[in-house]
């Protein structure tokens, strides 16, 4: 399957067209910034996109400022525990954003 790209401002991300994780609302792809820097990431460095399932997004859900609260609290709490126990790879936490895209080529046999 050919890889989808999302052009950003700040620069490109490439991922995995099948998904490797699913939650109640989300799906998990493997993704890289393939251009540029991606919210402090340079070019080659490995992430995880996560895309809301399409139904739910027909239906109306939405990132929210709750979701966004939620991910800051998280981020605080790595960069603690980074702070506190300096493992060898850190845990970076990236606040929600949406970014829409202008086509849903994941995976055609299943809600994304």
């Amino acid at each position: 399957k050919q890889q989808p790209q999302l052009h950003l401002l700040m620069g490109t991300l490439s991922f995995n067209a099948d998904h490797f994780a699913e939650g109640a609302t989300r799906r998990a792809y493997r993704a890289a910034v393939t251009s540029e820097n991606y919210a402090g990431f340079p070019a080659g460095t490995p992430l995880v996109v996560k895309v809301m399932k399409k139904d739910l997004y027909k239906k109306g859900w939405r990132l929210v400022k709750a979701d966004v609260d939620a991910q800051l609290l998280t981020r605080r709490y790595a960069d603690a525990f980074n702070r506190t126990f300096k493992p060898p790879s850190t845990i970076h936490v990236i606040v929600g954003r949406l970014h829409p895209s202008d086509s849903c080529q994941f995976d055609s046999s299943s809600n994304h």
